[in-house]
């Protein structure tokens, strides 16, 4: 089948095509630039092939409405979509970063894997992406690193939403190209059974698999014989290849690729909390059919513990891991995108002017999260003073009216007078620093031409004092020819007048 043309150049709606990114078996992805906001674009444009279905564009519009409602900082914002001349495209927000896959490649090359605590998290990262998307009952259906794009703040942002679903649903296409990727297949979606939410949660522990043994747990030369692994293979243990890996993350990762759905965690909230809480998943009940012959992850650590889903909601029994010992990548006047709400486990929490933190879901404060540094952001507990990273004080009086604020609060809470605060005093350091560089930058640029006219100067002189030595050494020769000739004269003179004599002097003889 022929290429698709390479749309590069072409102005699609109000978007103008500026580079192609990538190509998939679904659609092509373009970066684009929106001239009406003046700001790229990505645009995923669908391939042609799959556009010959008559109800294909009812789907897609269908499906793009539902990812288009999609709202969290963990999945790609799909900004418009529509069909031009019979072409399907969508627009999302363009992330500046590398996808998972290709990290995973360089990090291959140099026979090195992800951090366990950088792996962990951008599992956390898309499990809470899931765990929203699932509650609008959206299944994206083709999970894989190459869907996962990791922004250059750190953020883990899931794509592709959905468009499995536009192309039909079924488990090839027309062009024999799987809606999902065998690698991460599960069981049912490879032997063409519907899938849910838990077909998801498969491809999410293949995913964990990976990052923590830096390989897939199934390989072979073709698609479907893959597939086919994943249909009725026993699963392989990541501690075949991590032989240090913690009990419960191996439980979990080994229940999660359970080939039957029933037997794996049900929900992406139920992930969350094995994930975040080590000793629940060192309780868990490996399905058999996930286990190699006498692997002891079959028995619980301990017989007498209660089950893992118990534990895990049990909070006396396993005590939660606390949200403000976990890193914060950035917080002033931004999501804190580090963070779960404890109401309702979504992934964005916002500032209050008093620095407490509020999910932009349930709208719920989460009290035990306490003040944000406004220096280091360090997410401190409920009630401190201090932080307890550098020590900045984090509250301050107003001058006004005496009321104790926040230490980045802008404007005081009481009378609303504006304050000082550390942000602002650094956004105008920066903004000073900015302009001594900028000065630095056009001295330098001054001096560079003022340089370069110099040395411009200069040849030119040297050009001129090499003019005027050459008309010098053109006179001198000019002057030795003409001394020449007039000696040469003088030598004919004298010799025709000694002739002269003795020709007289022969005559009178």
């Amino acid at each position: 089948m022929d290429q698709p043309a390479d749309l590069t150049g072409r102005t699609i709606g109000k978007y103008r095509v500026v580079q192609r990114l990538g190509r998939g078996g679904m659609a092509e992805v373009y970066r684009a630039y929106q001239t009406t906001l003046d700001r790229y674009v990505a645009l995923k444009v669908i391939l042609p092939q799959l556009t010959a279905d008559p109800d294909f564009l009812k789907r897609f519009e269908r499906e793009a409405k539902n990812v288009a409602a999609l709202r969290h900082p963990n999945i790609i914002q799909v900004f418009d979509f529509d069909v031009e001349a019979g072409q399907p495209y969508m627009v999302m927000e363009y992330i500046e970063g590398d996808a998972l896959n290709r990290l995973l490649a360089k990090l291959a090359q140099r026979g090195q894997t992800l951090p366990e605590a950088q792996a962990l998290r951008v599992v956390r990262e898309i499990a809470q992406a899931l765990a929203y998307a699932h509650k609008q009952n959206v299944v994206h259906r083709d999970v894989k690193p190459a869907n996962v794009m990791l922004d250059k703040s750190g953020r883990v942002v899931l794509t592709d939403f959905g468009v499995a679903k536009m192309v039909g649903g079924e488990t090839l296409t027309a062009t024999g190209t799987a809606t999902g990727t065998p690698a991460y297949m599960s069981p049912e979606q490879a032997l063409g059974a519907a899938v849910d939410q838990r077909a998801d949660l498969y491809a999410l522990g293949v995913i964990l698999f990976e990052l923590i043994t830096g390989r897939v747990p199934f390989e072979a030369e073709t698609p479907l014989a893959i597939m086919l692994q994943h249909a009725h293979a026993v699963r392989p243990s990541p501690r075949q290849w991590q032989p240090n890996l913690a009990d419960g993350l191996e439980r979990l990762i080994l229940k999660s690729l359970a080939r039957d759905p029933g037997e794996r965690c049900q929900s992406a909230e139920e992930f969350l909390g094995y994930l975040n809480n080590p000793a629940a998943a060192a309780q868990i009940i490996v399905p058999a059919s996930a286990l190699t012959p006498g692997d002891p992850a079959a028995r619980p650590s301990s017989p007498a513990a209660p089950p893992a889903a118990q534990a895990a909601s049990n909070a006396e029994t396993v005590p939660p891991v606390p949200a403000a010992a976990q890193p914060v990548a950035r917080t002033l006047r931004q999501t804190l995108k580090a963070l779960t709400c404890y109401h309702c486990t979504g992934a964005g929490l916002e500032l209050e002017p008093d620095g407490r933190v509020r999910c932009t879901f349930c709208n719920e404060l989460n009290e035990m999260a306490g003040p944000v540094c406004p220096r280091c952001e360090f997410v401190n507990a409920a009630g401190a003073e201090i932080c307890q990273s550098c020590n900045l004080a984090l509250g301050r009086t107003c001058p006004n009216c005496q009321t104790r604020n926040w230490s980045g609060a802008e404007r005081c809470v009481a009378c609303g007078r504006s304050l000082d605060t550390l942000a602002a005093l650094i956004e105008r350091a920066g903004d000073a620093g900015e302009r001594f560089h900028q000065e630095r930058r056009d001295l330098a640029a001054v001096s560079a031409q003022e340089e370069a006219g110099a040395r411009q100067r200069l040849a030119q002189l040297e050009a001129i004092d090499q003019r005027r030595q050459a008309a010098l050494q053109a006179a001198a020769a000019r002057q030795a020819r003409e001394q020449r000739l007039a000696l040469t004269a003088i030598f004919v003179i004298v010799l025709l007048i000694i002739g002269g004599f003795v020709v007289v002097a022969l005559w009178f003889q």
